[in-house]
């Protein structure tokens, strides 16, 4: 590449090889992903793709670190592939880019990194972006562009994220070991008088314990306010009667995401909650059991659902079943109706029917599975019945 452009580009470039820390896939895998991630773009027809700092970057590089108000890009085609950096952020990026075999442009605040961009992007070509480039960034690169090239967001990289490879199972596993080892700290410490607010910050600190280094979400939610499916905790006092419904979700050290929700019982609950929370888990348990090689998405939704119509509690269901996890909480595939993407080998999703009632209670059970050999195996191990506290 050279930095004669017309333009202010006379940043360095570098050229590294190296290792990174012990947690991250190696190398190789990295340069795997990117091959494939190449591949899937040309069968779509695109030219190049523009990967931001997120979750997408992280798949790709092993790592990503935020770009705050400055461009930081990947800049990935069949004849390129560049990290386009502040040069001002270059040191956070060290170990990323010794690790690799990709080249770096570190540019400094008086030069223009979208030139940089539009030299490797051209102006007739078709252009794809990630879910995570802001719109400061976007708007600018097509200004600059011209109308001639054509713009789509891409999805190639999501959908490489929605099977994952051995190194990313292991991680998933140890995430779900993890946050199974919460929860078996969770019935110690529901006691009536005590408020929801308290109870979760004692879990947080379980989870630092236990290797997370973020909670996404502490759902402690008694009561009543199990109906809220996205209640957090609150100054509630836990009540004798309650029912409690625990979820949480965080990033492991490895970087990727745990979800488990189990729901707890102070003292013995009324035969009409047992008999609802019985339907419940056989929802949860037709769910696990329809995730098969050329299944749909949607096909899994639907099995929970109408387990639930059997004892008239489907309308209290008023959620998807489950969502891909990963990188991201919250990622590919859903598991919804009208969702007709074929499950498959590789894939890591929870599974989690509940249920709500407006002012008296709710209960959901979520695992992660992930589908292996066409079928659904289970990674968290704690028990899926109500639990008497």
């Amino acid at each position: 590449m050279t930095t004669d452009t017309g333009s202010e580009r006379t940043g360095p470039i570098l050229h590294n090889s190296g290792v990174g820390p012990s947690v991250r896939p190696s190398p190789a895998v990295l340069k795997a992903r990117r091959e494939r991630l190449l591949a899937a773009i040309a069968i779509d027809g695109i030219d190049v793709a523009i990967v931001a700092p997120g979750a997408d970057l992280r798949y790709l590089l092993g790592d990503s670190f935020p770009s705050f108000e400055r461009l930081t890009a990947l800049v990935l085609g069949r004849s390129v592939c560049l990290l386009v950096v502040p040069e001002m952020e270059l040191s956070a990026w060290s170990t990323v880019v010794a690790q690799s075999s990709l080249e770096v442009f570190a540019w400094a605040d008086w030069q223009d990194p979208y030139a940089v961009i539009v030299d490797l992007v051209g102006t007739n070509s078709v252009v794809a972006v990630s879910h995570e480039l802001p719109a400061r960034h976007l708007v600018t690169l097509q200004e600059a562009v011209g109308q001639a090239a054509e713009w789509r967001l891409n999805s190639a990289v999501t959908s490489l994220r929605g099977v994952k490879d051995d190194w990313e199972i292991n991680q998933i596993e140890g995430a779900a070991s993890a946050i199974d080892d919460v929860h078996a700290a969770v019935p110690g410490l529901l006691r009536p008088g005590r408020t929801e607010a308290a109870v979760a910050a004692d879990i947080q600190h379980v989870m630092r314990e236990n290797g997370f280094t973020d909670s996404e979400f502490i759902a402690v939610a008694s009561g009543p306010n199990a109906a809220n499916p996205h209640h957090s905790a609150n100054a509630r006092t836990i009540e004798r009667g309650d029912l409690v419904l625990v979820d949480l979700s965080g990033r492991w050290h490895g970087g990727y995401f745990a979800d488990s929700t189990r729901t707890y019982a102070v003292s013995t609950p009324l035969p009409e909650t047992a008999r609802a929370y019985a339907a419940l888990l056989r929802s949860f348990e037709c769910a696990v059991s329809a995730v098969k090689p050329g299944v749909t998405a949607q096909q899994v939704d639907l099995a929970a659902r109408n387990e639930l119509s059997e004892h008239g509690l489907a309308e209290l269901f008023i959620h998807r079943t489950g969502h891909g996890i990963g990188l991201d909480v919250h990622e590919d595939p859903s598991l919804v109706r009208g969702n007709e993407e074929l499950l498959r080998d590789g894939m890591a999703f929870t599974i989690e029917p509940g249920i709500y009632l407006p002012g008296r209670f709710g209960a959901r059970i979520e695992d992660v599975v992930v589908m292996t050999n066409g079928v659904a195996r289970q990674l968290n191990a704690r028990p899926h019945e109500l639990l008497v506290v």
